[in-house]
């Protein structure tokens, strides 16, 4: 695990992205445990819903298909919650262990699918309401509205972006965590959109070569970019922290320490780092 300090620079959009791969690499053995988990466990509630649901039918039935969204957004939540957990400690230079991320998840989880209710349904309230206005019997009509409805829809996936992480390292609550994210964003909204933007085209790029290849190799890309799409929004994150509020490690030693007091290790290494850093 790297030391905290290494990371508590301010960085430029294509250092920011460096930044992301570069947390990736130095904790893969992590990610990639985390994100079989994540995905094995997906893959799995998918076969047996459509097990008991489907009946060997190859068209998915809408309860099947409810009924796994539902399991797949309820796990997201505790796999963003673990890996948050293990990004701000490697930004903290302390160590993260499977019990430590576990423990976040069951702290913080409730908290973490409130807020992310409410962001998802404040993003996607713009479809709906745009939906009702277009004349669906015109598709010029149709097509001007969905793209028009994009706007809103943006604007809200990236202003609220930050609010588990507020949630995960700063313990804020439910509404706090949203104002938290909009107040960090405020000013850096077109930095914050290009970042995000040139990452996800990396993404369908990846994902568009491996369409060609047997779809159990999928798996190979999602190892990298689902553990990846969560580092580069914390990279934002600790990135806007720094650049509005000079963030240093002794500032995110304090904030994590919040929800540390029954982890014994890492209170041991907080108070360590912390006589280092005053020395």
């Amino acid at each position: 695990m790297p030391v905290g300090d290494n990371y508590l620079t301010s960085l430029s959009i294509s250092g920011m992205i460096s930044r992301t791969f570069d947390i990736y690499c130095s904790n893969i053995s992590v990610f990639i445990g985390l994100t079989a988990l994540y995905v094995g466990m997906n893959f799995a509630s998918s076969f047996f819903l459509s097990s008991v649901f489907d009946q060997g039918s190859y068209r998915p039935s809408a309860i099947s298909m409810g009924l796994n969204a539902v399991f797949t957004i309820s796990l997201t939540f505790a796999y963003k919650i673990a890996m948050i957990k293990v990004i701000s400690h490697a930004y903290a230079g302390l160590n993260t262990t499977w019990k430590t991320a576990l423990m976040s998840v069951m702290e913080n989880y409730v908290t973490v699918f409130l807020s992310g209710g409410l962001y998802y349904f404040s993003a996607f309230t713009p479809f709906m309401i745009f939906g009702l206005i277009a004349d669906k019997s015109d598709y010029p009509s149709l097509m001007f509205w969905t793209l028009f409805s994009l706007i809103p829809v943006c604007y809200i996936f990236v202003v609220f972006s930050l609010h588990d992480l507020a949630i995960v390292v700063e313990s804020k609550g439910v509404l706090e965590s949203l104002s938290r994210s909009y107040n960090l964003i405020s000013g850096f909204f077109i930095e914050t959109f290009c970042v995000v933007a040139s990452f996800f085209l990396v993404q369908l790029l990846t994902y568009f070569i491996f369409s060609a290849f047997p779809p159990i190799l999928i798996i190979l890309p999602m190892l990298v970019f689902a553990p990846t799409t969560v580092i580069i929004i914390a990279v934002i994150y600790f990135n806007l922290r720094l650049q509005k509020e000079g963030l240093s490690k002794v500032n995110l030693l304090s904030d994590l320490r919040l929800n540390e007091e029954t982890e014994e290790d890492n209170v041991g290494q907080y108070e360590a780092i912390a006589m280092t850093d005053k020395v």
